[in-house]
C-alpha cells in the first residue's frame, strides 16, 4: 500500500492516474452489495458504507470550488471544514441514508472526471497558484493533489475527508466483507 510520502513523490502524472482510479476502487468495494448492507452503521459513532460514498461524492465537488477558486483569485482564504463536525452534519442534512449508492457513486465518478480534466488543463504555472488553507495554510493546487490521493484511496494521512479504506473497516464491522485488493492502490501503470 502506497504511503503519504510515497504518493507525494510520484510524478504529477502518476497522481492523476491514482485518482483516475479512485471510483473504480469504491465500485468495486460496494459492487455486488445491497442496500440493506451497505446502509448499515456499524455502530453510533461510524458511518454506513453507503454514507462513505455520498461524502467522497460531496468532498469532490468542494475540491473542484476550491480549484476553481484559486485559479480565479489571487491567494484565497479558503472556508474552514471541521473534520470533526461537517461531516456529520452533511450526512444528516444531505441524509445520506436516503441516497442511492449507486446514483451516490456514479455522481463521484462524473465529479471526479471533471476534477481530472480540470487539472490536466491546466498550465504549469497555475499549478503553482495557492490559497490559504484554514488549517494547512499556503496550499499550491499541487499540493491538493499531493494531499487528496492518500487521504481517497489508500486511507493513509489525516484530513476531512472519509478514506476508501474506511468503506472496508466500516463495513466489516457491518458483517460484510468485502476484497482487500480492491483497496490497495497500485502504482500507476505503463
Amino acid at each position: 500500500m502506497m504511503t503519504v510520502d510515497e504518493y507525494a513523490k510520484l510524478s504529477r502524472d502518476d497522481r492523476l492516474k491514482c485518482l483516475e482510479r479512485g471510483p473504480d476502487n469504491v465500485a468495486a468495494v460496494v459492487r455486488g452489495h445491497g442496500d440493506d448492507v451497505l446502509s448499515r452503521r456499524p455502530d453510533g459513532k461510524n458511518w454506513a458504507p453507503k454514507e462513505v460514498v455520498c461524502h467522497m461524492r460531496d468532498i469532490e465537488e468542494l475540491l473542484m470550488t476550491r480549484l476553481t477558486l484559486m485559479i480565479a483569485t489571487t491567494e484565497p482564504k479558503l472556508v474552514g471544514f471541521d473534520p470533526e463536525r461537517t461531516p456529520d452534519r452533511w450526512a444528516e442534512e444531505r441524509q445520506y441514508l436516503r441516497n442511492d449508492t449507486g446514483e451516490a457513486l456514479a455522481a463521484f465518478r462524473r465529479r471526479r472526471e471533471e476534477s481530472i480534466t480540470f487539472l490536466r488543463g491546466l498550465a504549469p504555472a497555475q499549478w503553482d497558484r495557492n490559497a490559504i488553507h484554514p488549517t494547512r495554510g499556503r496550499m499550491t493546487i499541487d499540493d491538493f493533489v499531493s494531499n487528496i490521493g492518500p487521504q481517497k484511496l489508500d486511507g493513509e494521512g489525516r484530513g476531512p475527508t472519509f478514506k476508501i479504506d474506511s468503506v472496508r473497516r466500516r463495513s466489516q464491522r457491518a458483517g460484510v466483507e468485502f476484497s482487500e485488493q480492491a483497496l490497495v492502490p497500485s502504482r500507476p501503470g505503463p
